[in-house]
């Protein structure tokens, strides 16, 4: 048994209860590995190693493990960290064995000192990896601290970074950063990074908004990664909020920033606010731009009418409703042969006729609707037909087959094609004057993010994918005794036609439990799982 413990501190070890370990002592980058490795061999259960690195001031450490395996998990180590010294009481930042560290995951200290303890026991591989010290100069925030944890952005040009980062973020944050609107001035702001706690977005996000007028225009959270960037002139706030981190661990975010010299143009729209974030290399449409609207994975050959995009982006409607009268928009998402489209509505709020009756007639309809036993599904298909709503297809097949039509101000659940191909359509019976006579607090319209991807969102689950089939995921209890699994795409709609594998091997003496939390597939009456 391997227990694996690493403490970011500011002294040096004292060793005063830690004695009979071998420590080792890094003072300049390179690599590091347990002894005799990759060979396995027996190994006393008294054999203990301290690894001590030590960095220069104004330095951290960054840690990269290539190989790491240990015996499963027996008992567990404890420790404490009084005075900065190191003994059988220092309080431990992780703990790890088996094969818990995956190839490739980094450690960063928090200071310019990071120490792991390592006690072996049985026939043990060990593990390999590197390390190199890195400048705090280069996570200094261009921002002045107003009070704690409240940033004012004065720089032209610089980043901001959540608090300890690249440190893991301190639990129960709640930070806030002004960047301030310049005369002739557009400030631009690139998200470089974004590590949250997976399935967090109620606890662990960031609330993006304009500041003058203060306008809610996005808000982020673990399945938000870059490319992204957001532009305006009336400049942002930025609000971080987060829950428990001290589990997981992750590293929180790292946005870059410039305030751009903005040329002067007599289109009076050009002063305002880009409203919605886009994906840097996603081409901005403009306002008279005519539908469809083609957007294709950048993994594929682009035709003439085709959008080049990133593999993620952000669309907003309102930049297509420039029309006073009704009208319809298709937006078709084509991703390459082994891709499928993810889409997230992000907002969405559209003009309900039944809620804001514009005559007598459509009044009738509604208190007739009110008045009689029906069955829910025909009435919002009803409602949406007649309302301004958005219907969803995708290909199964040689042919498109619908998904659900959307409408109203509920927020659709995700989607996720069952091929490369998926495709929205937006249709606006509403016109803009009826729409202006029933002001609403959030403006009509959608704004959703799309995404080509290989996989079914289903990596949360730590579980081994077997790529011989489309959905084929193994537990293993010597690497997880507990955990959560999930339907593709959860907690939105499923992909159609698709055959999901779930299997389980314990040890001799084991049983599989599984605790259904939610459970919704078609064909059964009311997919979280814990087992």
């Amino acid at each position: 048994m391997l227990l694996f413990a690493f403490i970011s501190s500011i002294s040096v070890a004292s060793a005063r209860s830690l004695a009979t370990c071998t420590c080792i002592h890094f003072n300049v980058s390179g690599s590091f590995q347990t002894p005799n490795y990759p060979r396995s061999k027996p190994v006393s259960s008294s054999t203990c190693i301290l690894y001590s690195f030590i960095a220069p001031a104004d330095h951290i450490i960054e840690i990269l493990f290539n190989s790491f395996e240990f015996p499963p998990r027996t008992e567990r180590l404890f420790d404490d960290i009084p005075d900065g010294s190191i003994d059988e009481h220092t309080a431990y930042s992780g703990e790890f064995c088996g094969r818990e560290i995956e190839p490739g995951r980094k450690f960063i200290s928090l200071s310019n000192h990071f120490v792991f303890h390592v006690q072996f026991s049985g026939i043990t591989r060990g593990f390999q990896g590197v390390h190199k010290f890195i400048s705090n100069e280069r996570f200094h925030q261009n921002a002045t601290e107003i009070q704690p944890c409240r940033y004012s952005i004065e720089a032209a040009e610089g980043n901001v970074f959540s608090p300890q980062y690249p440190h893991y973020y301190p639990s129960n944050s709640n930070c806030t950063y002004f960047f301030p609107m310049r005369k002739a001035h557009k400030l631009m702001l690139k998200l470089k990074l974004l590590d949250f706690r997976p399935f967090s977005c109620s606890t662990d996000y960031i609330d993006i908004y304009q500041m003058h007028p203060k306008i809610h225009l996005d808000k982020l959270c673990y399945d938000s990664i870059p490319p992204y960037s957001l532009s305006s002139t009336k400049g942002f706030i930025l609000e971080f909020h987060s829950g428990s981190n001290q589990l997981s661990k992750n590293r929180g975010f790292h946005f870059w920033f410039k305030y751009f010299r903005e040329a002067k143009e007599d289109n009076s729209e050009s002063s305002q606010a880009t409203p919605f974030a886009y994906s840097a290399s996603h081409a901005q449409i403009k306002s008279k731009s005519l539908c469809p609207v083609r957007i294709t994975s950048p993994s594929m050959n682009t035709g003439p009418n085709a959008i080049s995009s990133a593999q993620m982006g952000i669309i907003n409607s309102s930049i297509y409703s420039f029309n006073d009268e009704p009208f319809k928009c298709q937006f078709i998402f084509m991703g390459s042969g082994n891709e499928r489209v993810h889409i997230t509505f992000l907002q969405f709020n559209l003009f309900d006729r039944l809620h804001h009756s514009e005559n007598s007639s459509m009044r009738l309809v509604h208190s007739i609707f009110n008045s009689i036993q029906f069955d829910a599904t025909v009435y919002s298909k009803f409602r949406c037909d007649q309302m301004d709503h958005v219907t969803a297809h995708i290909l199964i097949g040689t042919r498109m087959s619908r998904i659900d039509d959307f409408c109203g101000s509920e927020t659709p659940p995700k989607l996720m094609s069952t091929k490369n191909l998926m495709t929205l359509e937006y249709v606006v019976r509403s016109t803009k004057s009826l729409r202006k006579m029933t002001p609403s607090k959030e403006h009509y319209g959608f704004v959703i993010q799309y995404e080509f991807r290989t996989d079914l969102g289903l990596s949360a689950m730590n579980a081994d994918r077997n790529y011989d089939h489309v959905c084929y995921y193994v537990f293993n209890s010597s690497r997880h005794s507990y955990g959560s699994i999930f339907s593709p795409n959860h907690p939105g709609y499923y992909p159609r036609n698709i055959d999901c594998h779930y299997v389980f091997h314990g040890s001799e003496k084991e049983i599989v439990v599984i605790h259904f939390e939610y459970f919704d597939v078609e064909g059964f009456a009311t997919f979280v799982i814990r087992f």
